[in-house]
């Protein structure tokens, strides 16, 4: 709950940027985060919170940039 926190804070304090969050929903086989995880993705590509052990954020990132450039969801296999 603490990084949902985070995410929510850093949202509050910010309310003017534009923001997408990504929310892990299937996972398969001993993974470091569960379903439910997410990553708040800034327009610059930063991010706030964990959905892996460091492999996936970057990657995560560039499509949340994309994402709030083009104001439509995606789901990514």
């Amino acid at each position: 709950m603490k990084a949902l926190q985070q995410i929510i804070r850093r949202v509050e304090e910010n309310p003017l940027q534009c923001w997408a969050l990504a929310t892990l929903v299937q996972t398969e086989g001993s993974t470091y985060r569960k379903p439910g995880a997410r990553l708040l993705v800034d327009t610059d590509g930063g991010t706030l919170g964990v959905l892996s052990g460091g492999c996936l954020e970057e990657e995560v990132g560039r499509h949340g940039r994309m994402v709030i450039a083009h104001a439509a969801s995606v789901l990514l296999p």
